[in-house]
């Protein structure tokens, strides 16, 4: 074999490797401050779950052409996007001192943790 077959093999090989790293599986946990993990290996975690990934090749004929997408104009567009929000929760004092009380917690044991 000549040196320009062998680069061509090896960057054939690693293609292959690489195609096969991006299909891996994914996995889904939260942790015990309710704080959702998504990672490429088990953490054997008791919540951990599998997540079903499909996803297919698009093809250029098969999308719909921009052409053919409704255009809003520019006074509609943030009236839809107010409307599909949903109203924001209004809290109570008190619950904003608790969450920051917790939140002050939560990073003093880090903190501990970490040192």
């Amino acid at each position: 074999m000549n040196r320009k077959q062998t680069l061509v093999l090896a960057a054939a090989a690693a293609s292959l490797v690489a195609g096969s790293a991006i299909a891996s599986d994914i996995y889904r946990y939260t942790d015990a401050d309710g704080t959702v993990h998504y990672v490429d290996r088990p953490s054997g975690a008791d919540s951990e779950q599998r997540v079903a990934i499909a996803s297919k090749r698009s093809n250029s004929s098969s999308s719909p052409s921009r052409s053919a997408q409704p255009r809003t104009t520019a006074a509609a567009a943030p009236a839809e996007t107010a409307a599909a929000e949903p109203e924001p929760t209004k809290k109570t004092r008190a619950e904003k001192i608790a969450e920051k009380k917790a939140r002050e917690e939560r990073c003093a044991s880090y903190r501990a943790k970490l040192e």
